[in-house]
């Protein structure tokens, strides 16, 4: 039960990075060099945004990690 509660944080992690690296990709690639600059530093943020999404999630899930370890030896300590 405790690697299954180890594997998901992990597998919702990698999945929802991907996600989200897939769409800064698409939004910074569809950029042309016709667009107005406004249209362009919207996609940017949008894009910078999705990156930090990404940094964030892998930071919550170490923190995720640490707690679920930290749990079991709360557990292993009570008996």
């Amino acid at each position: 039960m405790s690697s299954l509660k180890r594997i998901i944080p992990i597998v919702i992690t990698i999945v929802v990075c991907v996600y989200l690296f897939v769409y800064a990709v698409m939004t910074l690639k569809g950029m042309s060099l016709s667009e107005p600059l406004g249209i362009k530093l919207f996609m940017l943020s949008i894009g910078a945004i999705s990156i930090g999404v990404m940094f964030a999630m892998v930071i919550a899930l170490f923190r995720r990690l640490r707690e679920i370890k930290e749990e079991e030896d709360d557990d292993i300590s009570k008996y």
